[in-house]
């Protein structure tokens, strides 16, 4: 039993690991967004005789959830992707978000489980140290067991290469990169799944649905991602999209579950977005959680700003469409271009 928890990058990271390790296992994996104190007991009792492992991802978003999902997936191997300010709204702080997911770490250091951590994440190492932790890490900057030689990201994927072994991993940017790494790792060194035979298992994966999703419409750019939003994921899917031809137009929505800190995050995000695209549009739900600012278009009514953006689009522009899921920003993409 995998349990794969972290702020971001958990259903891509599952399903990458689900596809390597079904390879050579008959693997299961928890459907979809089934990964809360509901969704997770339903897929456990889903999984059969037949299952040679089971891959689960686990969300939550309130202290003591975390260790009722492990108490009940009774895990045998942990992966956390990342932590960041996510959830904060019952979490608290980023502090508060680790404490919540290490209490995988904590069952499986218990039961004598194999843990996986992030190394670029200073926070995990730190904790890991300080309580004795023997993990298996992975990472892209910090030195790991599983770290890329070198990759190079663009806009049809990204090209790395691991431990000698080359592969083209269709997914954009670095948290992709990152999950694939993560997955990879857990494969190879558990489970006996070799690198050469996982390059065309990586090529294939697709992203889900509004998640970093690439959609050509006649001379545009779009990259789509209104599944979820935080400081995380934003800021990564405003650098990406550095990487498209200009003018580059970012329509966002706002980031919600951040608490007391979310004035901070939007304000954070909204001055890296000025900085770095040549049109920024403030939309949707909660907008107001956005500062006012000069030079950005406010017009939290989802129709009116898919109007200014018709009007001020040009031919080649990229735009992300980015927001949490709540905003539900992919109506400007069916009224402007079809159906989502």
């Amino acid at each position: 039993i995998v349990m794969i928890t972290g702020t971001n990058g958990k259903t891509t990271t599952k399903n990458i690991l689900k596809d390597l390790l079904s390879l050579k296992y008959n693997t299961y994996v928890n459907p979809g967004n089934f990964n809360n104190l509901i969704g997770l007991p339903s897929s456990v009792m889903d999984i059969t005789a037949e299952h040679e492992i089971a891959v689960l991802e686990a969300g939550i978003s309130e202290k003591g959830e975390l260790a009722r999902l492990a108490e009940i997936a009774k895990p045998t191997h942990g992966l956390l992707t990342n932590i960041g300010p996510g959830h904060l709204q019952c979490l608290g702080t980023v502090e508060g978000v680790l404490d919540a997911k290490w209490k995988l770490v904590e069952t499986l250091k218990k039961s004598g489980g194999k843990v996986y951590l992030n190394a670029d994440f200073s926070m995990l190492m730190e904790r890991a140290r300080a309580e004795g932790v023997a993990a298996k890490t992975f990472a892209l900057l910090k030195e790991a067991d599983f770290k890329p030689e070198s990759f190079a990201y663009g806009m049809d994927g990204t090209e790395f290469k691991l431990k000698g072994q080359e592969f083209h991993l269709s997914l954009l940017g670095g948290g992709n990169l990152s999950n694939a790494v993560a997955a990879l790792a857990m494969a190879a060194e558990e489970f006996d799944i070799p690198l050469f035979q996982s390059v065309e298992v990586i090529e294939r994966v697709k992203p889900e649905r509004f998640r970093l999703q690439r959609r050509e419409v006649n001379d545009l750019h779009l990259l789509i991602d209104c599944y979820n939003a935080n400081p995380v994921s934003m800021k990564e899917a405003l650098e990406l999209l550095t990487l498209f031809p200009a003018p580059r137009i970012a329509v966002l929505g706002a980031m919600l579950e951040l608490g007391s800190q979310a004035q901070r995050y939007h304000h954070e995000i909204l001055e890296m977005a000025r900085d770095i695209m040549d049109l920024v549009i403030i939309t949707g739900p909660y907008s107001e959680l956005y500062p006012r600012h000069e030079g950005v278009l406010f017009v939290p009514d989802k129709r009116k700003a898919a109007e200014e953006l018709h009007k001020r689009i040009l031919p080649g522009a990229s735009v992300l469409i980015k927001g949490s899921h709540t905003c539900a920003l992919e109506d400007i993409i069916s009224e402007l271009w079809g159906s989502a």
